[in-house]
């Protein structure tokens, strides 16, 4: 952590800055051609984690990514609780 104050013309910032120190592996990415929308690549995503053996009992989606046939197909395709809010909120 670095603490200090940072003088930039006539503004100054005092105060602690701390940068990243660690993030958890990437799993998974999923690429497509620029037209495909990522929303309709959750079922595909799943999918791929459950062939790998990296299923988890939750995957946190974003808004667009949660639809209702998507919250029951998790559970019975792959075992997987899509926890998020629904589209449209």
């Amino acid at each position: 952590m670095l603490m200090g104050s940072l003088l930039r013309g006539r503004r100054s910032w005092e105060g602690k800055l701390q940068g990243p120190t660690r993030c958890g592996p990437v799993v998974h990415a999923d690429t497509t051609a620029g037209a495909v929308h990522e929303a309709t690549r959750t079922d595909a995503i799943l999918g791929t984690l459950d062939q790998h053996g990296l299923s988890a009992a939750e995957h946190l989606a974003d808004a667009d990514y949660v639809s209702a046939d998507l919250l029951v197909s998790g559970v019975d395709r792959y075992g997987v609780g899509l926890v998020g809010p629904p589209r449209g909120t």
